[in-house]
């Protein structure tokens, strides 16, 4: 959150992208909108049930943030 805080952003403004459960655990009880790549495990029910997002790669993260020249924002996951 110092992070989130220095950008003068507020939690929801922003994406974490985590491959791994404490991460990704941590990132959703920030209130970060959370994108899950999962490395060896596939997440638990509760970090894929309260994430934005769980994708296949790095692949597929690299693709939805190369839609915006300015990089992905959390509001466009609205959308």
């Amino acid at each position: 959150l110092l992070a989130v805080h220095k950008l003068g952003l507020a939690p929801e403004e922003c994406i974490a992208c985590e491959d791994s459960e404490n991460g990704a655990r941590a990132a959703i009880a920030a209130g970060l909108k959370v994108v899950v790549v999962p490395d060896l495990l596939q997440p638990s029910a509760f970090v894929a049930q309260n994430s934005y997002l769980v994708i296949e790669s790095l692949s597929d993260w690299l693709a939805l943030s190369q839609q915006n020249r300015n990089g992905l924002c959390a509001r466009e996951l609205e959308s």
